[in-house]
């Protein structure tokens, strides 16, 4: 996967038939920055392919710092959390390979952080900036667009916060999520709507 979307880099466009840009910039953004210096030091690209993983994948942790501390109050249980997380395998294959795992998990670990100082703290900033990281997310993994049924239905549930479905925030989280995903929705329509055809096959819907 990761030497496909390396390749992927190295012809940018809106979209692709199976996946989103953002990796394909991510990895594009890693070579620029650091191509030449692992090239020099390691005879290829592979170090600068990775590095937007190390950074997704710290920024995922910090992610989940923040949001321990939020929740609990508590920065001792945040390092914990933090200890715990590093000694999951999946976590250290986040932070070094570089696929779209990195960056989406990273997204819906901000997103998390966002949302819920959106809904418990009552920040309006909070509301598109989580539509920004969840539209981000969307560019990466498709199933980032669940995080928005998710916490509308977290909304709905609970009485206390029903009434936030009907203020401008949560419409401004999705419109704005939405709008990131322009690049993707162009590219389906210059390419036959593949993308959907994709999604649909892999889900078992689609013969």
């Amino acid at each position: 996967d990761e030497a496909h979307y390396w390749d992927w880099s190295r012809h940018l466009d809106l979209s692709y038939y199976s996946k989103g840009p953002l990796v394909a910039y991510l990895i594009r953004a890693g070579c620029i920055a650091a191509g030449a210096w692992s090239e020099h030091y390691t005879a290829n690209l592979a170090l600068a392919v990775r590095l937007p993983a190390v950074v997704c994948g710290s920024l995922l942790l910090l992610s989940l710092y923040i949001l321990t501390v939020q929740v609990f109050q508590r920065e001792t249980l945040a390092l914990a959390v933090i200890a715990m997380a590093l000694t999951l395998p999946v976590i250290t294959a986040g932070a070094t390979l570089m696929t779209i795992d990195a960056p989406y998990t990273c997204c819906w670990g901000w997103a998390l952080v966002l949302g819920h100082r959106a809904i418990f703290r009552g920040s309006a900033w909070a509301w598109p900036a989580a539509g920004l990281v969840v539209g981000l997310g969307i560019l990466a993994k498709y199933t980032m667009v669940l995080w928005l049924p998710s916490i509308g239905l977290f909304l709905l549930l609970q009485p206390e916060y029903r009434r936030l479905l009907m203020r401008p925030g949560f419409w401004v989280m999705s419109i704005t999520a939405g709008i990131c995903c322009l690049p993707i929705l162009i590219w389906n329509m210059r390419n036959g709507w593949v993308t959907f055809y994709h999604v649909e096959r892999l889900s078992g819907v689609g013969f």
